[in-house]
């Protein structure tokens, strides 16, 4: 389980930011894309003549009465996938871990052949294995004081 991870404590990613999985490096944004056409392909993979894995989850059916679903969410595991990250301006990269919040929602073809559309929107994640100290709006002023203090 990860240490880091408590409510707010991950970074928020730029588009521009840069992921590196052991030797493969991606832009946050391309990575985001990345994943999400593999989970629409993999939603879409035709299972039998006209029936697809997203119509598995298109809802339950319990004798007879039939609860239609709204949205599919997809939470990678608690540990997310080890990583590095460097950020747009930063001056070097940081190890961690990545985590990933997917919701896919099937919107229903408006004619009885059509084939379902998937909206999906994608959370990405980074909790880094470095402490990360607090920058504190007094630091400056320490600075100041100490060097106007000096002989």
């Amino acid at each position: 389980m990860l240490a880091n991870t408590e409510p707010n404590k991950f970074i928020f990613l730029d588009k521009n930011d840069v992921l590196l999985f052991l030797k493969d490096t991606y832009t946050v944004d391309i990575y985001k894309q990345l994943l999400l056409e593999n989970i629409q392909a993999k939603l879409s993979t035709k299972i039998s003549n006209n029936y697809y894995v997203k119509d598995i989850f298109k809802g339950i059916s319990i004798n007879g009465t039939f609860l239609m679903c709204g949205n599919i969410l997809w939470n990678s595991s608690e540990d997310g996938i080890k990583c590095q990250l460097l950020k747009v301006g930063s001056k070097g990269w940081q190890s961690g871990y990545l985590k990933m919040r997917c919701s896919v929602k099937i919107v229903p073809s408006e004619n009885l052949k059509g084939h379902d559309r998937l909206q999906s929107d994608l959370i990405l994640e980074f909790y880094s294995d470095e402490i990360q100290e607090p920058e504190s709006p007094l630091d400056d002023l320490r600075q100041i004081i100490l060097s106007e203090n000096k002989p």
